[in-house]
């Protein structure tokens, strides 16, 4: 199941995350070079608010990551060797399964998760840095 959400949502996921880089980005700048405190509020509100849902998309997905890892452990933890054989073969497969973690991905390439969070707004910092600097310099 998780598989086919991320075949339906991969290309979004990487959508969402680049539009809100960019948005992030000139919002931010928006209210540095704001000249009144209701400008500079809306657009730091404007920041916070397209934080908010690249935060929960990647939040989830970390939850997501970490669920799926934890089927493993269930599995081992279970008293597999009491079982029949068949039991035992059963607990192999969710065991040899479960070593590639489900996760969301963007394109197909960068599993979701609170790294890729971290990921996002440090190339929003540097956009937006980029961004000061030629403002700055004219």
């Amino acid at each position: 199941f998780a598989q086919d959400l991320d075949d339906i949502f991969n290309k979004m996921i990487f959508v969402n995350l680049f539009s809100a880089t960019i948005s992030i980005c000139f919002f931010g700048f928006s209210a540095k070079v704001s000249h009144d405190a209701v400008s500079l509020i809306n657009n730091f509100v404007a920041v916070v608010a397209s934080m908010l849902p690249v935060f929960n998309l990647c939040y989830y997905g970390e939850l997501l990551k970490e669920a799926s890892e934890g089927i493993a452990i269930a599995a081992y933890d279970s008293f597999w060797y009491n079982g029949s054989k068949g039991y035992a073969k059963a607990i192999w497969f969710i065991l040899k399964r479960s070593q590639k973690p489900c996760c969301l991905t963007s394109l197909k390439y960068n599993p979701i998760s609170l790294s890729t969070f971290t990921t996002v707004m440090s190339t929003t910092w540097s956009y937006f840095s980029l961004a000061s600097s030629l403002y700055d310099e004219n």
